[in-house]
């Protein structure tokens, strides 16, 4: 009897372990896939703006950012407005860095909406303070090279990690303790600057001072209702 048991614990235990291999397998190649997936969608995008930015006119309106950026419909939410998509999916202030010339300093810009920093506490082991510092170094040189542009820095956009949809894959390292101190240095730098600042994070969230469920899709990027409502706090920053 003893050596029964024995024997079916030992399966159950290689079966246990088969199943976390296979898990740990799966997961693995789910995340190669997607820095992949980054890593190409960075550079189509970053060449089709190489090749189309000598044609672009002058007084554009050019958001920069990662996904919550890429993914804003921006001709649907301004009509009539010139405005210029300049978001790439996983991005952070060092990819934004690289391509600022594509994304703003090769034409003049009236406007530029910079949202960045978020995927910098995903992928990075930086200091709050080094996020901030590359995000400082992007305003100063769109201010340096393209001094009559108006920027406007957005804060990071607060996360929900307890919602019923919410996926902690998606949203791994963001907490919206962390998000708030970025989003204070950052406040800090634009009024010591004289910058435009957004404070997108306190209107996106709800009592408990989460995202709000009814603008997330998964607690970090956000659905329709979400970008309508983005759109309608930037619209007097975008038209006026």
């Amino acid at each position: 009897m003893k050596a029964r048991k024995a024997k079916m614990f030992l399966f159950g235990a290689i079966g246990l372990l088969a199943v976390i291999v296979l898990c740990c397998t799966a997961y693995i190649s789910i995340r190669l896939y997607v820095n992949q997936y980054i890593r190409d969608n960075y550079q189509r995008r970053v060449s089709i703006w190489q090749e189309t930015a000598g044609h672009i006119p002058d007084n554009g309106i050019v958001f920069i950012g990662d996904s919550h950026t890429e993914y804003f419909e921006l001709n649907e939410y301004f009509p009539g407005f010139p405005v210029f998509n300049r978001g790439i999916y996983g991005d952070t202030s060092y990819g934004v860095k690289k391509r600022l010339a594509e994304s703003a300093l090769k034409f003049n810009p009236s406007k530029v909406f910079l949202l960045i920093g978020a995927n910098d506490v995903n992928k990075t082991n930086d200091t709050n303070e080094v996020i901030v510092d590359n995000i400082k170094d992007i305003v100063r040189q769109i201010k340096t090279a393209i001094p009559d542009t108006t920027v406007y820095v957005q804060s990071l956009y607060p996360v929900n990690r307890n919602g019923k949809n919410s996926s902690l894959v998606s949203i791994f390292k963001l907490t919206n303790e962390r998000l708030s101190a970025i989003n204070l240095l950052l406040e800090s730098f634009c009024n010591s600057e004289g910058i435009a600042y957004i404070d997108m994070f306190s209107q996106l969230i709800d009592e408990k001072g989460q995202l709000r469920e009814d603008f997330s899709i998964e607690g970090l990027h956000l659905n329709e209702a979400g970008y309508r409502f983005v759109a309608e706090v930037l619209r007097p920053y975008v038209e006026n």
